[in-house]
């Protein structure tokens, strides 16, 4: 037996030891049942929800909107909306992007 085999022999000893230390007592923990407790305290609190009738849900609500909004929809007009859209996706309405394609 060289001095090849030998050190290989030490090293698979090493390595064998290293996987029974390890991997026996990881099968042991996995198969041993374990119980978990969480405890946890949550005390009520009052809450106070306000609710509006229902007619008054249905007034006509303004949007508000911002100058770039109200332009593209004044230039584009029924249009407005996909208009807007193609804004968002092209630029996020940001005015100093480019298109570097």
């Amino acid at each position: 037996m060289n001095k090849y085999h030998k050190q290989l022999l030490i090293k698979l000893g090493v390595f064998i030891a290293l996987v029974m230390n390890i991997a026996l007592p990881l099968k042991y923990w996995l198969e041993t049942p374990h119980t978990f407790v969480i405890e946890a305290s949550v005390t009520p609190t009052p809450e106070t929800i306000v609710v509006a009738p229902e007619d008054s849900l249905e007034e006509d609500i303004e949007p508000v909107l911002d100058p770039i909004e109200e332009y593209i929809y004044e230039v584009f007009g029924d249009d407005g909306d996909m208009a807007y859209a193609i804004a968002m996706c092209e630029s996020r309405l940001n005015p100093k992007a480019f298109n570097d394609n």
